[in-house]
């Protein structure tokens, strides 16, 4: 039996599974984030991974090949995590210290929005063109064209750094309507700065300030995903992050909106575009997934 590793690294923690050749997740483990340094990173990760193979019984040459999913902005092909603003790594060589750490075992990494849209499409595998969408502290899409990411230079899908005239002027789409923007928003039109994106959709039916804000921002993401649509033509649309799988009445009354936008045509889309049914394991799993993939084609 061969087993597969997969790690997804964020800002607070760090999630690690390990998968069977079934494709079974048979255990996980997680850490606290250690983000003092790369190197007290770097040892999280570590500590993360050697933790969960203590606890299965299983040492590194139980394992054929680690993913691992990380924050910002990455180059999968050099194994690089070039930039990530909540963890401390700046080209940081992740690939070759985890080779040189685990041995002969093929490691694998990517950026976390693309390993969860692995994840997902892996679940759909139907999709000729699929796109994941996340909606969170960022916006961001990964786009899937026959099972392979499509990644431009290293930058597409970025977008929450597309431009909408917000307030007079243009302002990116990220800095309007992702979850902190949302949150500060109503904090800043009710006076109370406690008050968090929870609250601002707790009250979408009983406050006016609170239904102002949710349906301008569904109305800009609603013709974001119609450039998207435009553009791309996907046959499925997946919806990740905690503003929008916290919320799951936001991506009907996005749909609303961008049901007025679509051709006839287009329309098909509206009948698949739905929220991630993934919990807490998605990034992992799609890491690990990623990396079985790669090594099933060498």
């Amino acid at each position: 039996m061969k087993y597969y590793i997969g790690v997804d690294i964020g800002g607070t923690k760090i999630l690690t599974v390990v998968m069977n050749e079934n494709k079974e997740v048979i255990g996980d483990y997680q850490v606290a984030t250690d983000t003092r340094s790369e190197e007290h990173l770097f040892d999280s990760v570590v500590i993360s991974i050697e933790s969960l193979l203590k606890s299965k019984n299983m040492n590194h040459n139980d394992i054929t090949a680690i993913g691992v999913g990380v924050p910002g902005l990455v180059n999968a092909k050099k194994g690089i995590a070039v930039y990530q603003s909540n963890i401390p790594w700046q080209n940081f060589p992740v690939v070759k210290r985890m080779s040189d750490h685990f041995g002969n075992v093929k490691v694998t990494i990517d950026n976390d929005v693309a390993v969860a849209a692995y994840n997902e499409w892996h679940n759909v595998q139907s999709s000729k063109t699929f796109v994941y969408v996340t909606i969170s502290t960022g916006i961001a899409i990964t786009t899937i064209i026959n099972g392979e990411i499509f990644r431009g230079n290293g930058f597409a899908g970025e977008l929450g750094q597309t431009f909408f005239m917000h307030n007079g002027e243009y302002q990116r789409l990220e800095n309007i309507i992702s979850g902190p923007a949302l949150r500060n928003r109503y904090r800043a039109v009710t006076g109370n700065g406690r008050l968090n994106t929870k609250d601002l959709f707790n009250h979408y039916k009983d406050n006016e300030d609170a239904k102002s804000i949710i349906d301008e921002a569904a109305q800009m993401m609603a013709v974001a995903l119609y450039q998207v649509n435009a553009l791309i033509d996907p046959d499925t649309i997946v919806f990740g992050g905690s503003v929008i799988t916290h919320n799951p009445d936001y991506l009907e009354t996005i749909k609303q909106k961008l049901s007025d936008m679509l051709l006839p045509d287009q329309a098909h889309i509206l009948n698949r575009m739905y929220i991630s049914k993934a919990q807490n394991q998605q990034g992992a799993r799609g890491a690990v997934l990623q990396a079985i993939s790669k090594v099933s084609n060498e």
